[in-house]
């Protein structure tokens, strides 16, 4: 329990202070994209159930979902389907890349008819619920608004399944794990592969 209150800890100072520094000019690198599109082979790395809680009215109903990673896009793929919406949308670095995880996300079970999965960086860490990509230095940009199947303002009924993704313009050389944080808990995904 005090390893999982360090790390949301951590995440959290690195997300309050990511926008604290002085923001470059951007210029226009000249860069050929690569394209990568992975599937997670190994069970362990595919699936994860989180236990939790979602707020209803004030008042904490238990949830438990499923993630399910089911594609990591990466390079050129993944630049492709993000200037799809944004098409000023630049060239990463040299050393960045835009990534793109897709989930199948169930509600297995709980006490709500359905669950909302809404971006919320709150305070209150019941009340969170976001995807948090780091570059081990840095937070990754989030990229998210950009996709056509964003994750967030799914509603999932219980017993039902739906798809989203969530994207990041992030260092190439990072490996650092995906991590979610809501329902009042957190699960990571490898996404260096």
């Amino acid at each position: 329990m005090r390893k999982k209150l360090v790390i949301m800890t951590v995440l959290s100072c690195v997300v309050l202070f990511a926008g604290c520094g002085d923001k470059e000019e951007e210029t226009e690198p000249t860069q050929t994209i690569t394209d990568t599109v992975e599937t997670p082979t190994e069970e362990k790395d595919k699936t994860q159930q989180i236990e939790g809680y979602q707020v209803m009215d004030g008042t904490d109903v238990p949830v438990r979902i499923s993630f399910t990673l089911e594609e990591i896009q990466k390079g050129e793929a993944a630049y492709k389907i993000l200037t799809e919406k944004n098409t000023n949308l630049a060239v990463p670095k040299d050393d960045e890349e835009y990534i793109i995880v897709t989930f199948k996300i169930s509600y297995d079970e709980g006490g709500a008819d359905e669950i909302y999965l809404a971006e919320n960086h709150a305070s209150l860490q019941s009340a969170s619920l976001y995807f948090a990509l780091s570059n081990g230095d840095s937070n990754a940009e989030d990229m998210t608004e950009y996709l056509p199947d964003s994750v967030y303002n799914l509603r999932i009924a219980k017993g039902d399944s739906a798809q989203g993704s969530v994207a990041f313009l992030h260092k190439k050389d990072s490996i650092e794990p995906l991590y979610f944080l809501g329902f009042n808990n957190s699960i990571s995904f490898d996404v260096s592969k």
